[in-house]
């Protein structure tokens, strides 16, 4: 195995993990989890060890590489305007794979929907970049804030000029080199770091880690691979004067890390001195495009977005308007109707849960209007009729509860005719009672709208 290329052992290493996996199964899940599992935390800490040193040393040679500020501003916005265009072009092509294959179509879910956090202002945004402390935001690994400063140190080296100047960019460059060779003695270790990572996500939940969401992962997939072989290879062959072929080679091993990792910013170091390495990118250009892409240009992520808002749409019966996907295009962002407020939706374990699934007519309520006497097939149909599902923001759908409409209404007035509405189908549609108080509230409301 030593003699093979190393993205061919992190493969090797891949491939066996899945069919060792699901050879073994849930029985000795324990044993795995106790002996193979920490060898890969290990590698994951290695790597994420490397982040920060190799990220704020190779940036600041970047920067004082540039020579000026005035080609470092230039460079930005390049590089702002294509992140920007490639993750615009990651959203459409997975709405358009998403729109053939229809991932979602038929599938029942009910609780609660994926966890979502609402989207910060983009003053607030501005103002997180900015570190109070770049020593904290160094040792919690926040990566744009290291960004801010090393650019802010760059640019005062060059101010400073001379003779010593000249030792601190020699320092710089040195600490990069260094962190770049302990990066290549960590990937050695990756074929076994990568096994152990995935063995036991494998061996616990077999087939069914697939299965129910496949649809899903066949469009992700399909989607990206599209947007590699599209735009990265044109954009390879037409500004990098590049062959794809030699492009996606020299990405392998960074590729292969990515995909078994989920992680962008772990993947950082691996994807610089590739960078530098195989595909011969200046490092004063690398140190500063590579830092910020991996912060801010999530084209997988856009894509799975893509998939994911017409997944839902499907799931819950809701047809997706051209105004609508072409504003999460734009935006990344949705409206919710109870409060109004703008909710971005973002993958991780550690989202918050601020948008759930609300039962238009709450379960408990249509019980007391006259589920009570249904059989439970019935009862599970109501609960996952898409008409009576709703995404809400979470601290309104906990103030409701399980009130009628007599006693809530959405804060957002402007959505309250659509809600009252939407109360009465569901209730006329299943043949539920309604009471007197609940009856005038409901006129009264619909006194007011106008259509």
């Amino acid at each position: 195995m030593e003699t093979l290329n190393l993205s061919v052992r992190i493969f090797v290493a891949l491939i066996l993990a899945v069919v060792v996996g699901l050879a073994v199964g849930e029985e000795y899940i324990g044993f795995i989890n106790w002996w193979i599992a920490p060898i890969g935390t290990i590698f994951i800490n290695l790597i994420k060890m490397m982040i920060v040193p190799v990220v704020f040393s190779s940036l600041i040679v970047g920067v004082t590489s540039l020579g000026d500020t005035k080609t470092l501003g230039r460079i930005s916005a390049k590089t702002v305007g294509i992140y920007l265009f490639t993750t615009a072009i990651a959203i459409v092509i997975g709405f358009a794979v998403a729109g053939v294959i229809h991932p979602g179509v038929g599938l029942e879910m009910s609780g609660t929907a994926p966890e979502v956090k609402q989207a910060p202002s983009i003053m607030q945004v501005f103002v997180n970049m900015i570190p109070t402390n770049p020593v904290a935001s160094m040792a919690k690994g926040d990566i744009l804030p290291v960004i801010i400063f090393a650019l802010f140190v760059g640019v005062s080296i060059t101010q400073v000029g001379g003779e010593r100047g000249e030792k601190l960019i020699h320092f710089f460059d040195a600490c990069a080199e260094v962190c770049y060779k302990a990066i290549g003695m960590i990937m050695s270790f990756a074929p076994y770091g990568v096994f152990a990572l995935l063995l036991p996500v494998v061996a616990k939940n077999g087939p069914k880690v697939l299965l129910p969401l496949l649809s899903v992962i066949v469009c992700s997939f399909i989607g990206s691979v599209i947007h590699a072989v599209l735009v990265y290879s044109t954009m390879a062959s037409v500004f990098g004067k590049m062959s794809p072929v030699k492009f996606f080679r020299g990405m392998s091993e960074a590729m292969m890390l990515a995909f078994t990792t989920c992680s962008s910013s772990g993947t950082l170091p691996v994807n610089m001195k590739n960078c530098e390495e195989k595909l011969g990118v200046s490092r004063k250009i690398s140190s500063f495009v590579l830092p910020l892409g991996a912060t801010i240009n999530m084209d997988g992520t856009a894509l799975y977005m893509g998939v994911c808002s017409l997944f839902i749409a499907n799931v819950f019966g809701i047809d997706l308007t051209f105004q609508q996907m072409a504003m999460i295009v734009l935006t990344g962002t949705l409206a919710e109707p109870y409060t109004g407020k703008t909710i971005q939706f973002e993958r991780g374990d550690k989202t918050s849960s601020l948008v759930q699934i609300d039962h238009v007519v709450a379960l408990a309520d249509a019980w007391r209007s006259g589920a009570w006497q249904w059989d439970e097939q019935s009862r599970q149909e109501f609960a996952n009729d898409p008409e009576n599902l709703l995404a809400v923001d979470g601290a309104a759908n906990r103030d409701k509860s399980a009130s009628s409409a007599d006693q809530w209404l959405p804060p957002n007035a402007g959505f309250r005719c659509d809600y009252v509405k939407r109360q009465i189908a569901v209730k006329y549609s299943y043949g539920l009672s309604v009471t007197e108080s609940e009856q005038d509230a409901m006129a009264t409301q619909l006194a007011t709208c106008s259509g």
